[in-house]
């Protein structure tokens, strides 16, 4: 959280979760993902996982 946001995603805009940061914050986990903006980070408070999948951090399944 200490780095300026440099990209933002828009609803319904899909990322792939490459690996657990291991940090959590409020109850969800950072993310390292590719996004179509490329590779990043991104707080699991904010987006959801596939039905059927499941990510330990996440807010939710779509």
């Amino acid at each position: 959280m200490q780095y300026r946001k440099l990209a933002s995603l828009r609803e319904a805009d899909w990322l792939e979760i490459l690996e657990n940061t291991g940090v959590w914050f409020d109850g969800y986990q950072w993310f390292r993902v590719d996004t179509p903006m490329g590779i990043g980070y991104h707080w699991g408070g904010i987006f959801c996982v596939e039905r059927g999948q499941r990510a330990d951090g996440v807010l939710n399944v779509c």
